[in-house]
């Protein structure tokens, strides 16, 4: 059984390979749509909120 030093690098590991898969499916998806990738993630994460936002309310949304 590997132990817990093991588990934690295959872990980072992994979490590295779904990132970059991430990564590049954003790209994709952003070439797709001729925007850029930074607006395909903004456009996900309006996505998030349960009301539609104003400019403002964009603007102080937390990190």
């Amino acid at each position: 059984m590997p132990d817990r030093e093991e588990l934690l690098d295959q872990v980072v590991t992994e979490a590295r390979r779904h990132y970059a898969a991430w990564t590049l499916f954003n790209q994709r998806m952003a070439e797709r749509l001729g925007l850029h990738p930074t607006d395909v993630q903004c456009l996900n994460l309006l996505d998030l909120e349960p009301d539609p936002l104003t400019t403002g309310q964009i603007a102080v949304l937390p990190d």
